[in-house]
C-alpha cells in the first residue's frame, strides 16, 4: 500500500528531537570545554578499551597501515567537516596511511586544505602514500624549528589541525606551535596503548600542562 510517509511516526518524532538536541549543543556556551573542566572518565570498561586500542593496529587505508581506532576515525571525520582546516600537520608519519587517509578525507569533503606529515625517518614510508594535497617532510622533532620554520608556519593558512603522534620532545613542540596558533586551531596529542590504556606514554606531560594551566581550550 502506497504511503506518503515512509517512516513510522515514532521515528519522525525521534529525529526531530535529535536535531533539536544537536542544535542546542552547537549553540551552548559549554560546546567547548576548558581542558581542566573535562571529566577524565569513560563509559567503556578497561577490557573494552584494550580491545578497541588493539584494533587500531588492524586498520588500513588503501592497503597501508593507518594506526587509527574506530573512535578516532569517527572523531576525525566529524572534526574535519566541522573545522574545515586549511592546514593539517601530523608529527609522526610511520607508513603514511594516516596522512593519506586524512588527505583523501579532505578531498572527499571537497575541502582545499593541505596535509603535511613530518618524521625523522622515512624508511617505513609506503611509496603508495601519495596524494596531490599531501606532503611528507623529513625532520627531527627535537629541531622542529628547522623543518617547519617560523617563515613556513606564518604562511600556512588557518584554521590548523595539528596531530602529535611521535611522543618525543612533546612539551617543546607544544610551546613552538603555540607561538603561531590562533583561536580555533586544534592541537591533538595521540597515544592509545592497548596494553595499559590508563597509563598513557604522554600522560605525565598532559598532567604537567593541566597542573600549570599552560594552555586553554581556546
Amino acid at each position: 500500500m502506497a504511503t506518503d510517509n515512509l517512516f513510522p511516526e515514532c521515528y519522525v518524532d525521534y529525529e526531530a528531537k535529535r536535531q533539536q538536541k544537536l542544535m542546542s549543543i552547537d549553540k551552548s556556551p559549554d560546546r567547548f570545554q576548558a581542558i581542566e573542566k573535562r571529566d577524565n572518565s569513560t563509559v567503556f570498561s578497561t577490557d573494552a578499551l584494550k580491545a578497541m586500542f588493539y584494533g587500531k593496529y588492524q586498520t588500513n587505508w588503501k592497503g597501508i597501515e593507518r594506526m587509527k581506532g574506530c573512535t578516532e576515525i569517527t572523531i576525525y571525520e566529524e572534526l574535519l567537516w566541522d573545522l574545515k582546516p586549511k592546514t593539517l600537520i601530523e608529527i609522526g608519519s610511520y607508513k603514511g596511511g594516516s596522512a593519506l587517509w586524512l588527505a583523501d578525507m579532505m578531498t572527499c569533503f571537497n575541502l582545499s586544505g593541505h596535509m603535511y606529515s613530518l618524521d625523522k625517518d622515512h624508511t617505513y614510508l609506503d611509496p603508495k602514500a601519495v596524494a596531490p594535497n599531501l606532503t611528507f617532510i623529513q625532520g627531527d622533532v627535537f629541531e622542529i624549528e628547522k623543518s617547519l620554520t617560523p617563515e613556513i608556519l606564518e604562511k600556512f593558512p588557518h584554521p590548523w589541525l595539528i596531530m602529535e603522534d611521535a611522543h618525543f620532545n612533546l612539551l617543546n613542540v607544544l610551546n613552538y606551535f603555540h607561538r603561531f596558533m590562533l583561536t580555533g586551531d586544534y592541537f591533538i596529542v595521540e597515544d592509545t596503548n592497548h596494553k595499559i590504556p590508563s597509563k598513557m606514554g604522554v600522560l605525565y606531560i598532559v598532567c604537567y600542562i593541566l597542573e600549570r594551566k599552560i594552555y586553554t581550550s581556546t
